[in-house]
């Protein structure tokens, strides 16, 4: 872990024990059997890092693996840690079986998503087919079938931080027939410029996965369908003196780049399965602001 990490995750250390009535007890320690020095990022009980008095923590808790909700082989929850995404993403869209999106709030920045504001069907850890045996898991998708709208978000906290590597198995998708050579333009273009900061092979396997659904369950009308890459930043851009704003701009260009590429997906594959497409990528402050809690009190714990 760098230092600039490791900065990060004390300031939002202390801004949740700050925000949230979490004290320092409630954290594991190195005294702890851990086998990781990190364990001390990471909340003893799952739950003390998520929003309090959720009502289903059961029934969306289900989705996540037991990985995620278990204690791994370094004793710590991966969903307990100050940087878990899963964490953020079910923070900010809340544990009910709709969210509230309102697209209307995002009228004053770029984004546009072409979606329906209204209430949205929730579902935490999508999952679906990509090549063979192998399925992409997408962090959420949020529904709307009666006006045919679909929102598909990857959540990433602290991954823009760190320099990303091409996906492992990227091999096995170039061989396969199951991928539409689009897809593998795609995984080639990205892999040779040696990836950093913005995952974008990741990004195009969760796209194969959409068009597979499309595929397999054809929709008699257009379906508007929107692959969003959310990502947290701080306030400032800027952590105890070091500034972190060559990071997200190189993290936004490579955004841009995928999200370039949409018409050549849109053209070849998703027109002719009635699915009128949509890559964007956003901060959670904008997602906060899509679902109306940008003034939220406990989501201030990340704000730093």
């Amino acid at each position: 872990m760098s230092n600039k990490e490791k900065d990060i995750l004390e300031a939002l250390k202390n801004k949740l024990i700050e925000t949230a009535g979490i004290s320092e007890d409630d954290f594991l320690s190195e005294n702890d059997e851990c086998k990781t020095q990190n364990c001390i990022y990471y909340l003893r009980d799952l739950k003390d890092n998520l929003q309090k008095d959720q009502k289903n923590y059961s029934m969306h808790l289900e989705n996540y693996s037991k990985k995620d909700t278990g204690r791994n082989r370094y004793n710590v929850i991966p969903m307990a840690a100050l940087r878990s995404s899963a964490a953020l993403i079910y923070n900010i869209l809340g544990d009910d079986d709709e969210c509230e999106l309102n697209f209307e709030a995002l009228s004053d920045s770029s984004i546009e998503l072409n979606l329906i504001s209204g209430k949205y069907q929730l579902q935490y850890e999508w999952k679906y087919k990509t090549i063979s045996r192998s399925r992409a898991n997408i962090d959420a998708h949020l529904s709307n079938e009666e006006n045919n709208c679909h929102l598909f978000i990857e959540m990433k906290m602290l991954e823009p931080l760190t320099k990303t590597h091409p996906f492992d198995s990227y091999s096995s998708y170039k061989n396969s027939s199951d991928c539409p050579d689009v897809f593998k333009d795609a995984f080639d273009y990205f892999v040779g410029k040696k990836l950093e900061y913005f995952d974008a092979c990741q990004m195009i396997k969760h796209l194969l996965a959409i068009y597979n659904y499309f595929k397999d369950n054809p929709p008699k009308e257009t379906q508007n369908v929107v692959l969003l890459n959310c990502h947290w930043e701080p306030l400032n851009h800027c952590v105890n003196g070091i500034s972190l704003k060559d990071t997200y701009t190189a993290f936004d260009n490579f955004a841009k780049e995928f999200e370039s590429m949409r018409d050549c997906f849109q053209e070849k594959l998703f027109a002719k399965l009635n699915v009128n497409l949509v890559l964007a990528h956003c901060t959670h402050s904008d997602l906060k602001k899509m679902v109306g809690k940008e003034n939220d009190e406990y989501l201030k714990r990340y704000e730093i």
